[in-house]
């Protein structure tokens, strides 16, 4: 698919920069950064979406690609918090910002659900090689979602 779609964050704790909140590169997700792994592979194989909530190894920038979004970002300070809130908040952005998390250095939890919706005419495709997330994570088949006919709003 191409990289368009919208990333939403549902806060199930009270979040803080302290407790590994996230950040983002205001402005980066105009620029799109693609990214592999040292053999150039992108990590195809792996199972990286279970390692990924550890310590992410592949779709991390190198230091070049870094610093280009650095010089072009719109604050022109480069990483802000974007994810602090309280529990029960909903933070919503491109899924193409560039945006992690730190270690939590507290005592306090920071757990949260994190979505990623995509346009069904921008629909996933089967995975390279047959590796790809699980279907849990990334269903493929958008032939189940119907359109709603009027709107209750």
């Amino acid at each position: 698919p191409k990289p368009r779609a919208v990333s939403m964050v549902l806060l199930l704790d009270d979040v803080f920069p302290w407790n590994g909140g996230l950040m983002g590169v205001p402005g980066s997700h105009k620029f799109y950064i693609h990214t592999v792994t040292e053999d150039g592979s992108n990590g195809v194989g792996e199972k990286n979406w279970e390692k990924s909530l550890g310590k992410q190894h592949y779709g991390t920038p190198n230091e070049q690609q870094l610093r280009f979004v650095f010089e072009r970002s719109v604050s022109g300070t480069g990483i802000e918090y974007i994810g602090a809130g309280k529990k029960g908040s909903v933070l919503l952005f491109d899924s193409n910002l560039m945006h992690a998390s730190h270690a939590n250095m507290s005592p306090l939890s920071r757990n949260s659900v994190f979505m990623v919706y995509n346009s069904v005419q921008n629909a996933l495709k089967e995975p390279v090689k047959g590796y790809g997330r699980p279907l849990y994570l990334a269903e493929r088949d958008s032939n189940w979602i119907k359109p709603i006919q009027q709107c209750y709003i």
